[in-house]
């Protein structure tokens, strides 16, 4: 099976089409903008492969050229910046009976332009799996191996962490101002005793030895649960914020100013992109920690890895291992719905990633 990687030159799409590679699938073809930043990449590549990935240069605004790099392969990663251009992406893999799987993170914008094309998608016989990667993308997972390990949950929180060097990252505009709009966007939602609530909740919890704030992120996967834990009462998606001065000074500002204006992105997208790198400390790790309650035990799962681009692409190899097994039906799926959750994990410990499960039982 041929997998391409759209948008191969950026962070997530280099660090995808490596971890392939170093997984033993050779057959990876890289596709990007920038003909000569292809080239460089292509040579990276070879010392870690026996074979010499292909690359196409293409502009998501050229639907020749999409449909052209996308009748070579049987799978394409979309690790583009934005999903602006999503729709373009998707017309080429209808053109083409190319499957896709994307890493974006969830955002109105994405699930509109889904929506739109699912039935197309169904028709032209395609499988899309979206919110790959690891938030979203591993914790409704984790949620149902926790289920499979202590059947009967009705509590299961997942809290998560990471840090990235910021100062050493080259943050260009446009990925700044995705990033700030996808900030902005987040919606606040959780499952509190049987409904799904949207509002702010602050929870304070504690990860690394460290106590912070973490906020209710709305991940469509996290949805789905009740389907799969019919005795699920309480659940959600905690993410940890920038700290205390962003989170609670610079973030309202931010706000404030793209309220007046739309025009203003720029502006905080800028302001962001310093703040980040003169106040955020340049810790590399990525964790997750589910802490689930059943009638006679509480269970925790910690998933952790030493770099957060690391365990984008690892999940989404996870996915693909099973996706090339076992193909499923034409249609959308969610990563950490569509994956066996047994193997999906068992996968990523075998691949690097630290998984730690403790299960306290009730007096």
């Amino acid at each position: 099976m041929r997998i391409g990687i759209l948008g191969a030159t950026g962070r997530a799409g280099r660090t995808i089409a490596l971890t392939l590679i170093e997984n033993g699938v050779h057959d990876v073809v890289l596709i990007g903008r920038d003909n000569n930043r292809l080239e460089q990449l292509q040579q990276e590549l070879e010392s870690v492969s026996t074979v010499s990935p292909a690359f196409f240069t293409v502009s998501l605004d050229n639907s020749l050229s999409l449909n052209l790099a996308f009748k070579s392969i049987d799978m394409v990663v979309i690790a583009i910046s934005s999903a602006e251009k999503l729709p373009s992406v998707i017309d080429a893999a209808l053109d083409t009976k190319t499957d896709c799987l994307d890493i974006f993170l969830c955002s109105d914008r994405k699930r509109l332009i889904l929506e739109s094309y699912q039935q197309k998608i169904h028709e032209a016989g395609i499988v899309y799996i979206t919110d790959g990667g690891y938030h979203p993308g591993i914790p409704a997972a984790m949620a149902r191996f926790a289920e499979k390990v202590s059947p009967g949950l009705s509590t299961i929180n997942v809290y998560s962490s990471f840090g990235v060097d910021w100062g050493e990252k080259t943050l260009s505009e446009q990925a700044m101002i995705t990033f700030m709009e996808d900030v902005l966007s987040t919606k606040m939602c959780f499952l509190e005793e049987g409904k799904w609530c949207t509002g702010m909740k602050i929870v304070r919890f504690s990860l690394r030895d460290k106590n912070q704030h973490f906020f209710p992120i709305d991940l469509d996967e996290m949805r789905f649960l009740t389907s799969y834990i019919p005795t699920l009462k309480n659940a959600g998606f905690f993410a940890a914020g920038f700290g205390v001065f962003i989170d609670y000074i610079m973030m309202p500002i931010f706000l404030f100013l793209v309220k007046i204006s739309p025009k203003f992105i720029r502006l905080v997208a800028r302001m962001f992109a310093f703040t980040l790198k003169m106040l955020c400390n340049n810790e590399r790790f990525a964790l997750l920690h589910l802490r689930g309650e059943g009638p006679h035990e509480e269970i925790e799962i910690t998933i952790s890895h030493g770099d957060a681009y690391g365990l984008t692409a690892l999940p989404v190899v996870a996915c693909l291992k099973q996706y090339t097994e076992n193909r499923a039906k034409p249609g959308v799926y969610r990563q950490a719905i569509y994956v066996e959750p047994l193997e999906f994990i068992n996968d990523l410990k075998s691949m690097g990633v630290s998984v730690n499960l403790n299960r306290i039982p009730k007096k």
